[in-house]
């Protein structure tokens, strides 16, 4: 299968897609770019949905202290580990950002959250938390910036690990002849807007998304 996959990908991850019998090529349609920013007027929990901003938030001056005070929230197992290999508990991992907001309105509905985040993110934490009255402030980390590209070759696969890769790929090309093969739901619904040619990883974990393209192949025969 030719498969394009939206992002620079570990060559682990990699050769584990050519095992599968794919012939790979790389594009990152999004590019993040770290803003300045300085810790100042954070609430006691901090929520993280990309491990972009865990990574940014842990190299802030003095940010591995001042986390060691803090609750964190996070999406996903990848964000939650830069915390946890500095030996810092997590409150909770959620899989996205809809699971993680219902989780705050029913166990923390009477406390304060910080957001890390970029510019472009899912609205589900500000809306979600905002019905509910619970106080929210933002602390935008860094920008993305989409990074289209037009691509002719005849892929029969095309990997998304967020929306904004979604919004950046359909600028330049269509879904005609393609499966999309998602890292979560919520990149999902991006590409839902495009084509009903979908496959979801059952977790928004490397591995999972592996055991979906997997099964893809395993479909064709």
């Amino acid at each position: 299968m030719q498969l394009l996959v939206t992002k620079n990908i570990d060559p682990d991850f990699r050769s584990r897609l050519l095992n599968l019998g794919c012939a790979v090529v790389e594009y990152p349609f999004i590019r993040k770019k770290a803003l300045g920013y300085t810790l100042q007027n954070t609430s006691p929990n901090w929520i993280f949905t990309s491990s972009f901003a865990a990574k940014l938030a842990a190299k802030l001056p003095d940010g591995l202290a001042t986390l060691r005070n803090k609750k964190l929230f996070c999406v996903g197992k990848k964000t939650a580990a830069v915390f946890s290999k500095n030996n810092q508990k997590v409150v909770k991992i959620a899989q996205n950002a809809a699971d993680l907001a219902n989780f705050i309105v029913k166990n923390h509905k009477n406390e304060a959250f910080s957001f890390f985040c970029g510019t472009l993110r899912r609205p589900e934490i500000e809306t979600h938390l905002k019905q509910h009255n619970i106080k929210l402030d933002l602390h935008i980390l860094y920008d993305t910036e989409l990074q289209p590209k037009t691509f002719t070759n005849p892929f029969e696969g095309v990997v998304f690990y967020s929306p904004s890769a979604v919004k950046s790929f359909v600028q330049n090309n269509d879904f005609e002849n393609k499966t999309a093969f998602c890292l979560g739901d919520t990149t999902a619904a991006e590409a839902r807007k495009h084509t009903d040619q979908i496959r979801i990883a059952k977790r928004p974990e490397a591995a999972y998304l592996l055991i979906e393209l997997k099964n893809y192949l395993n479909d064709q025969k």
